[in-house]
């Protein structure tokens, strides 16, 4: 499977799938230069990012004043769908009790 298309099936828009991609092999960047190499504008840069960052797959430094962005280890990806795995387990009687009524 194409790596997009399964970053798509997990729930990224194509924004974010390109910015990531992006930001993986590089390590610690500041906005601006992320903006240059995905060629989009910086507001959709920062936005994409801060998306990103609330699902848990950027990080963020600041270092002099300046932010730089980071990708998470693409482990990542498969630690939050075990967390959602096991939140929906945990509430799972109660949906079945639900559905029974």
């Amino acid at each position: 499977m194409e790596i997009e298309t399964a970053l798509k099936e997990y729930g990224l828009t194509e924004k974010e799938i390109k910015v990531y991609l992006a930001l993986l092999p590089l390590g610690s960047i500041n906005l601006q230069e992320i903006a240059k190499r995905v060629d989009f504008p910086r507001t959709t840069v920062y936005n994409t990012l801060n998306y990103l960052y609330q699902k848990g797959l950027v990080s963020k430094i600041i270092k002099k004043g300046v932010t730089f962005f980071e990708a998470s280890d693409p482990d990542k990806f498969i630690d939050t769908l075990k967390q959602k795995k096991e939140l929906l387990e945990s509430v799972l009687p109660d949906l079945q009790e639900i559905k029974k009524q």
